[in-house]
């Protein structure tokens, strides 16, 4: 089975020790079998997936949506360090999947869809503080900002539906509502531990000097 599919349907390593005592009348979820024919995902050699029991936070409480500012974006920008990597044609291959050649070693150009997602989260958080990030925009510039933010939406939609998440949520009553509301206290969730995932992938970085040094093929470099 390829690592895609055993993340995709592995057990919880935080709960299959308590599989099974529950009341015998409530079903287990089903895994149903992956199908060789849908496992087209690209694997990395190197890459290091641990599950760790991690408890969420509240975002006043996160460098990562405070107010803008030089601080909030040094933050995002060191969580988005090193999110261009360097891949093989072979490891490509079983997504059927080709990118743009980098020249010092061949290999390929590309990012995991996690920094992706991260992209597209910090793309809707500058144009929610357009004044600050992006001010005096011209009509033409913001319908292209506008048409980005459509795509980061719906791309972290689908991305949602594709992972769905099946931790349960609960409701709570207040004082200030006559409906039930949402309960902000977390369960302690299994996550990837982030931080060892992307040392894992130190090797593969590829820099901003060689980024800046491609060349687009299709475009009249004179002019």
């Amino acid at each position: 089975m390829s690592i895609a599919a055993w993340v995709a349907h592995r057990p919880s390593p935080a709960c299959a020790s308590i599989r099974g005592q529950g009341k015998p009348n409530i079903p287990r979820p089903r895994i149903l079998p992956v199908r060789e024919s849908d496992c087209l995902v690209a694997e990395l050699r190197g890459l290091d997936l641990r599950y760790v029991s991690t408890k969420f936070s509240d975002y006043t409480k996160t460098p990562f949506f405070q107010d803008p500012g030089p601080a909030t974006d040094e933050a995002w920008e060191a969580l988005m360090a090193g999110m261009l990597i360097r891949v093989t044609a072979e490891e490509l291959s079983p997504a059927n999947q080709s990118s743009i050649l980098l020249p010092q070693d061949s290999n390929q150009l590309a990012w995991l869809g996690v920094y992706h997602d991260l992209h597209c989260i910090n793309t809707l958080r500058r144009w929610i503080h357009r004044d600050y990030y992006h001010p005096n925009l011209t009509g033409a510039e913001f319908n292209k900002f506008q048409a980005h933010t459509s795509h980061c939406l719906d791309m972290l939609r689908q991305t949602v539906q594709c992972h769905a998440d099946a931790y349960l949520m609960t409701f709570r009553w207040t004082d200030s509502e006559p409906k039930p509301a949402f309960n902000p206290a977390m369960p302690r969730r299994t996550c990837v531990d982030f931080d060892l995932m992307r040392q894992s992938l130190k090797p593969r970085f590829v820099g901003l000097e060689e980024i800046q040094g491609l060349k687009n093929p299709l475009m009249n470099q004179g002019m």
